[in-house]
């Protein structure tokens, strides 16, 4: 896998996967327009300083379903 910080790539290239990634600042200074993104269908990651990371995505029925079937804290 490779992992490029601010505002890059990962390339899995066993999956082909392609995706932007965001450090966490810029993902909090850009948070109004990457909601928005993800609101219409994108998917991006965010990295921390150590290369912790997370993927931001739309929640389908399915992923919607399963977080309040599993969570006893879901509205």
């Amino acid at each position: 896998m490779t992992l490029k910080s601010c505002n890059s790539t990962i390339n899995k290239s066993t999956t082909n996967v392609m995706m932007e990634v965001f450090t966490v600042k810029e993902y909090q200074d850009r948070w109004d327009e990457l909601m928005e993104r993800v609101e219409n269908g994108e998917t991006f990651g965010i990295v921390n300083e150590n290369g912790q990371a997370a993927v931001m995505m739309p929640a389908d029925d399915e992923t919607l379903r399963i977080y309040t079937e599993n969570n006893n804290e879901a509205p």
